[in-house]
């Protein structure tokens, strides 16, 4: 047994959540400290990671015919 299995529906969540803080602290840095945007790109790799490691949690989401239940 895995230690972080019980934490891979928090992960989702928080890539969720996260995904929009992310984009706005590169979205500052690209145009307000363009010197300073490695931490944004890494946070952005990260998010991206995270959403594509779990991409099997959001496939409802992501359906053109999302079901309930």
């Amino acid at each position: 047994m895995r230690p972080c299995v019980p934490f891979r529906e928090i992960c989702s969540l928080a890539t969720v959540v996260m995904a929009p803080i992310t984009l706005n602290i590169v979205l500052y840095h690209a145009f307000l400290a363009p010197e300073s945007i490695q931490a944004g790109v890494f946070l952005l790799l990260g998010s991206i990671f995270l959403a594509y490691a779990h991409r099997s949690h959001f496939k409802s989401v992501l359906a053109m015919k999302a079901s309930i239940g």
